[in-house]
């Protein structure tokens, strides 16, 4: 297979010529660089030492918590599934924009829901388009007991929903 390239010859540190060619330099199944010739100042991964890398300036802030936003259809339904079957407590007033739920330890109400009291914080907020995948991952001291209260209560939840009239409707949450 002839060379793609040919460049002029390059000078050798001993004085010898040298043919620089992008066959020697590319890999002939693919346009990708052969791991040999790297850009000057970097290292292989193989050869990365990460424990001897400085740490970084301690920051003058921390962060505290994080509150997703998530954008939903009806804020109407979605807060029904949240406090419904999720126990989830609403904090603040209401509007047609959005709405702020809390849920904390067993017990802790939208009383204790602020600043500082630890649990988890969402901001469901109304969006006039489909909303597109959003996950959110929450942490829980116990997940087998937080699974078992949901399960029992959206069973509870569905079983309303048999009647010709349910109570909520929880299809655009």
């Amino acid at each position: 297979m002839p060379p793609i390239w040919r460049g002029a010859p390059l000078e050798l540190p001993d004085g010898q010529a040298a043919e620089s060619t992008d066959a020697s330099v590319l890999p002939r199944s693919t346009g990708m660089r052969l791991a040999g010739s790297m850009i000057p100042g970097t290292t292989r991964p193989e050869e990365a030492v990460f424990a001897a890398r400085t740490r970084a300036k301690g920051a003058s802030a921390t962060f505290i918590q994080s509150i997703p936003c998530l954008g939903v259809r009806n804020i109407d339904a979605s807060l029904a599934f949240y406090s419904g079957v999720m126990s989830f407590v609403r904090v603040g007033p209401k509007n047609a924009s959005r709405v702020l739920i809390f849920r904390g330890a067993p017990g802790v109400g939208a009383s204790a829901a602020n600043q500082k009291a630890p649990g988890v914080r969402l901001v469901l907020r109304a969006t006039s388009e489909r909303p597109s995948a959003q996950e959110v991952h929450i942490g829980v001291s116990n997940v087998d007991a937080v699974f078992a209260e949901c399960a029992k209560r959206l069973l509870a939840e569905s079983q309303t929903r048999t009647e010709y009239f349910p109570h909520t409707y929880l299809g655009a949450a």
